[in-house]
């Protein structure tokens, strides 16, 4: 699945990526602190979106987040208080996850 969604702020800079099925909820993969390259197997770190503000499913399968996800957030650092409650898991197994979850949500 994929979602689009916006760093820090709503602008023409639009990121595009991969979301997961998670224990029922839709989740963003992230990356660890000091990973680069996209995870393809092993531990992985997730932020959910179906619980934030103006997230939505656009077709079956790709999704809208007009919720900007501040940088902090994204990469696992510390940063500023956000008035957003953000959860995040990160899970020692990336085939935990459905990546083809049922669109009947």
């Amino acid at each position: 699945m994929k979602v689009l969604f916006f760093i820090d702020q709503i602008s023409e800079n639009v990121r595009e990526g991969e979301a997961v099925e998670y224990e029922g909820k839709i989740w963003l993969l992230a990356p660890l602190p000091g990973q680069i390259e996209k995870v393809t197997s092993g531990p992985v770190r997730l932020i959910r979106l179906d619980s934030l503000p103006k997230f939505s499913e656009n077709t079956p399968g790709h999704y809208i987040l007009n919720t900007p996800i501040p940088t902090h957030i994204l990469f696992g650092r510390d940063g500023p208080k956000t008035t957003i409650e953000y959860e995040t898991q990160i899970l020692s197994d990336i085939a935990a996850c459905n990546k083809n979850p049922n669109p009947c949500h």
